[in-house]
């Protein structure tokens, strides 16, 4: 049995999820919010780990502004805004992200799956699939910055969608 944070707001500061932190059960379901799923808050110091948790069909991003921080076996998808965005020092592993969607057509709305990863960066074992963006660049990945020290490890990206780089850009 899991822990459901069903149309309300979560935060994350300093690795406590400020509206689940009763719940006992590791696995958690982030869904169907009028914004941002989990905006996060977490300073230099602090090590995050999200393990089995799904964060789908919110009106902003899955998650935005993530840390230092661990995804393991984590369903980021559905997400009117995007997937990921910002994320620094992040590894994800096990996990799927997709059927994120940019819908906006203003000439700069990118990375339907991620958007801006700042090394070091890694993915393993990760599943990127049906993202699109309509107006924008990197379907299931767009790099805002240079990245250096990322490693992609048994990642599959398919059927994304963007002007350019459907895949990665």
């Amino acid at each position: 049995m899991g822990c459901n944070a069903i149309n309300r707001s979560c935060s994350l500061f300093h690795g406590l999820f400020s509206c689940i932190h009763c719940c006992p059960s590791s696995i958690y379901h982030i869904i169907n919010n009028n914004g941002t799923g989990l905006k996060t808050g977490t300073d230099d110091n602090t090590n995050t780990t999200l393990n089995k948790v799904t964060i789908s069909g919110n009106k902003y991003r899955g998650i935005d502004g993530l840390k230092n921080a661990t995804l393991d076996s984590c369903e980021i998808s559905y997400n009117e805004f995007g997937g990921l965005k910002e994320l620094n020092n992040v590894d994800i592993q096990n996990s799927v992200i997709s059927y994120n969607t940019i819908l906006k057509a203003d000439g700069g709305s990118s990375g339907a799956g991620i958007y801006g990863m700042t090394s070091p960066m890694s993915l393993t074992n990760v599943l990127i699939e049906h993202n699109k963006t309509i107006d924008g660049y990197g379907g299931g990945i767009f790099l805002s910055l240079p990245t250096d020290n990322m490693i992609l490890e048994n990642v599959t990206i398919r059927y994304n969608y963007a002007l350019r780089g459907g895949g990665i850009c």
